[in-house]
């Protein structure tokens, strides 16, 4: 009862004053701490299991553990348990392997997976999914539609659901492949699912990307249970757009009509069509809403977007203010400030977050390098330029057309039209 109701350390006080306990009753706890994300406990539950017991972990057990060791993102732990189940008699059994396929998808093993899903014996829907997720949440999409068009035309007979479509659908968002998408629709409306919540917002969400907003509006206008995922996708179409009324009227629509929160989705959003100085009050009006929902010290990426933001506005102070009250900042939260100086012809400021970051301890990446590099050019500093240089050459970072293109104006705006030329003579790839 405790273990259903969410309870698992209740649960845990009852199991230990059982005199005697069956492996259903281990099984119950293990599957408890794993849906509640006790994953270390599922994992100490398990060793306990399979050293003070003699009970054998069975076709339920091993998939609560190998999702904690997913759960905990610990590759070594989840191999040793792969290898464990390797000496069982369970390593053909089908809920096994769908867990191991996606734990292997997690850790971003792609061929790991695959190895999975081709010696497994049997293989039901779940292991389909499980394979094709795998390879779209690491970007391997041609496989993936392989994968889908292998389950349609396999012996075992098995038909999409809900959790393929919603697997399928966004990756062609992602390439923007809108008319394989509509092959997907009509596939998901012969199949009945188009009236599921989560398949209709994946449609919405891969023809607002698509740039079909009219498409996506007749399907959100359909829709008459909508979530926020659903408000979410339709605003992040207009705003791909660059609609700021659009964009700002369902956020209106969404808060005082549907009575929704918005959410840090949300914000990220609606933040990119607010890009000039008129625009400024209302971004300190959305900046004041993240500040009274936590938004910011939860998530590094809303916070990086109200610095860009701020700077897109003209309002550095406030992208200083936003950048110095973050706890913690990522490379991105650096590369965010120093650029917002370096494009909006502030060099100097540039340059002395750069030394800040340098002094944090953390390298920067491309985006970094172009902005510093930029803002050298343009107060003729050749020494931090050169120290950027280096950097480059020391990782043996390859020089892009972008790249070769700030160094080139460096070292001519610095007078040194020698190297200028020499790196300029080194591009793999020129423009005009």
């Amino acid at each position: 009862m405790y273990s259903n109701c969410g309870s698992p350390y209740d649960s845990r006080s009852v199991f230990n004053t059982l005199f005697k306990k069956n492996l259903f009753l281990w099984n119950a706890l293990l599957s408890c701490y794993s849906r509640n994300a006790l994953f270390y406990d599922a994992v100490f539950m398990f060793v306990e299991l399979i050293s003070l017991t003699e009970f054998s972990p069975d076709n339920f057990t091993l998939p609560c553990v190998i999702k904690a060791c997913a759960g905990l993102s610990d590759v070594k732990l989840g191999e040793a348990v792969h290898a464990f189940v390797l000496k069982t008699k369970l390593f053909s059994d089908v809920f096994v392997g769908n867990a191991l396929i996606a734990m292997y998808g997690k850790f971003g093993f792609v061929e790991s997976a695959v190895k999975v899903f081709e010696k497994m014996p049997k293989r039901n829907l779940v292991s389909w999914n499980s394979i094709m997720y795998a390879y779209s949440e690491n970007s391997v999409f041609e496989e993936s539609f392989c994968l889908f068009k292998g389950l349609l035309d396999g012996e075992e007979g098995l038909v999409p659901d809900v959790a393929t479509m919603v697997t399928v659908i966004p990756m062609c968002a992602a390439q923007g492949e809108v008319q394989l998408g509509m092959v997907f629709h009509g596939l998901s409306l012969k199949l009945g699912l188009c009236g599921e919540l989560k398949v209709n917002n994946s449609l919405i969400d891969m023809y607002s990307k698509c740039g079909y907003l009219c498409e996506a509006q007749v399907l959100f206008d359909m829709n008459e249970d909508k979530n926020v995922v659903s408000w979410n996708s339709m605003i992040g179409g207009y705003s791909k757009e660059g609609d700021f009324c659009g964009t700002f009227e369902l956020l209106r629509k969404m808060q005082m009509e549907e009575k929704l929160m918005a959410n840090e989705v949300t914000l990220l959003n609606v933040l990119p069509v607010c890009v000039e100085e008129i625009l400024f009050l209302k971004l300190k009006e959305i900046h004041g809403y993240a500040l009274r929902h936590g938004f910011l010290q939860s998530d590094e990426l809303v916070a990086n977007a109200f610095v860009a933001g701020y700077a897109k506005c003209g309002s550095l102070d406030y992208a200083e203010g936003v950048f110095c009250d973050m706890e913690s900042k990522s490379v991105s939260s650096w590369n965010a400030i120093i650029g917002s100086h370096a494009q909006n012809g502030f060099p100097i400021k540039a340059l002395d977050f750069y030394l800040l970051m340098r002094d944090s301890g953390l390298d920067f990446d491309w985006f970094t390098i172009g902005s510093l590099l930029s803002a050298c050019a343009r107060l003729k500093s050749l020494p931090y330029g050169k120290e950027i240089h280096g950097f480059m050459l020391r990782n043996g970072l390859e020089l892009d057309e972008f790249i070769g293109i700030s160094l080139v104006s460096l070292y001519v705006q610095c007078g040194k039209m020698l190297t200028a030329k020499l790196i300029f003579d080194n591009m793999e790839e020129k423009s005009l």
